[in-house]
């Protein structure tokens, strides 16, 4: 039976490992003080910007203007299925506002599959001994969703996440996944 409870837990412990660096991260902060629960109306916060910035050299192809309008529908869609309804006139419960950023990263793996016996200098030949390195190009997506009080016109609640994709139009793919993701948490508990 010990056997059996040590291997479950072994089990869990590096299914919480992996999902821990596999899985995606959402991040929640929030004003402790603040009541959230006669917030139900919004309304998005007025900006002269598209908030988009594009930092990826490879995605001229992308519509900023449809990427801004399917971010905006996505979070317009899971605020009312948690019962909050945008309004349009008179004074919102709370303001919405977001934030996208895309970023190039490399991702470069290094690797040796001969090892030396000890004392032997490096070069030494070795038969079927290769090194080399792999250099991927990983492109993320952040994207931070803002809640703001009107009436002071401050921050109450904020939630970002980071999604790796392979090309700038699977962003548009995974970005109502991402918009659920960050929403779940509002409002906090």
């Amino acid at each position: 039976m010990r056997v059996v409870s040590r291997i479950a837990g072994v089990t869990l412990f590096l299914l919480w490992g992996f999902s821990a660096v596999y899985g995606q991260q959402v991040i929640i902060d929030f004003d402790r003080k603040h009541d959230f629960k006669p917030l139900k109306t919004y309304d998005w916060l007025v900006q002269e910007k598209i908030p988009i910035f594009q930092a990826m050299p490879d995605a001229q192809d992308v519509d900023i203007e449809e990427l801004d309008k399917q971010i905006r529908e996505g979070i317009d869609k899971e605020l009312e299925k948690r019962g909050f309804q945008k309004t349009t006139s008179g004074e919102p419960d709370f303001h919405v506002s977001y934030l996208a950023v895309g970023e190039l990263d490399l991702d470069v793996q290094e690797y040796d599959s001969g090892t030396a016996p000890p004392n032997v200098p490096y070069g030494h030949w070795r038969p079927f001994y290769q090194t080399g390195n792999d250099v991927t190009l990983i492109r993320k997506g952040t994207l931070s969703i803002d809640v703001i009080d009107p009436e002071p016109n401050r921050l109450i609640w904020r939630g970002k996440a980071t999604e790796t994709f392979d090309k700038p139009k699977d962003l548009e793919k995974k970005l109502n996944k991402i918009v659920k993701k960050i929403l779940k948490k509002f409002p906090p508990k």
